[in-house]
């Protein structure tokens, strides 16, 4: 587990682009910072058992050709948070959660909103493409 704090705290460090700008809506914030992940392939190893589990059910399920699935970790509030993003999803902001796998239940617009402009560090650990053969 320390493994992968270690190889996200490197990206951070050495990376270049500047996720820190609070323009725009707090939907435009996220994008901006979800588009400039960097991409850590972390061994499956060194992940948590639960993501381990949603890797599982992500790989399982019948994506839309060529859709992406992707499972970051950012920091919120000096706390990691994992966040899955993907085409079959019901709700955008539902699937973040705690270091320990419980998952985060956002209790006001103005928590999420706090979310998405202050969560920082974002990379992705995950990436799934379903390519029909």
């Amino acid at each position: 587990m320390k493994n992968i704090f270690f190889l996200i705290f490197l990206c951070v460090t050495f990376s270049c682009s500047n996720n820190n700008s609070d323009l725009g809506t707090p939907e435009e914030v996220f994008w901006r910072k979800v588009t400039k992940a960097p991409y850590i392939e972390v061994p499956k190893k060194d992940l948590p058992g639960w993501v381990l589990i949603k890797i599982n059910e992500i790989e399982t399920l019948p994506l839309p050709s060529s859709q992406k699935t992707q499972i970051f970790v950012c920091e919120w509030k000096n706390r990691p948070v994992y966040f899955i993003l993907g085409p079959l999803l019901s709700c955008l902001f539902c699937e973040a959660y705690h270091k320990d796998g419980t998952r985060i239940e956002w209790t006001s617009q103005s928590e999420l909103d706090n979310f998405l402009r202050a969560s920082k560090n974002w990379v992705i650990i995950y990436e799934f493409e379903y390519n029909p053969i």
